[in-house]
């Protein structure tokens, strides 16, 4: 009769304590899609520029035109971005916009 070789046993941790401090390793997917994990600094500055970009494309993507019928978006609705930061100063300056935002957040 021949043995059947003897399978090495799997390794317990050594104590209830080190069995808790060890993650549960979990798969590449599920961890690529998991939620309420904790991420490193990096990735979560990387994740948030990435967003930023993205609505910033989309939305000179909808205001972008020449003329107001050539918008997805008309400009009485949404001003592009380029619209926006030159209305800047006169908004800052000519329309208080510092008073009517804290006249606005007090309500």
């Amino acid at each position: 009769m021949s043995e059947a070789p003897d399978k090495p046993a799997p390794e317990a941790p050594a104590s209830d304590a080190e069995a808790a401090r060890e993650p549960p390793r979990i798969p590449a997917m599920a961890r690529l899609f998991s939620l309420r994990r904790p991420l490193p600094r990096w990735q979560a500055l990387i994740a948030g520029t990435l967003f930023l970009l993205l609505v910033w494309g989309l939305w000179t993507l909808a205001t972008s035109g020449d003329t107001p019928e050539e918008r997805m978006i008309s400009p009485t609705l949404l001003s592009s971005p380029s619209e926006t930061v030159d209305s800047f100063r006169e908004l800052w300056f000519d329309r208080a916009l510092t008073r009517n935002t804290f006249t606005t957040l007090r309500r």
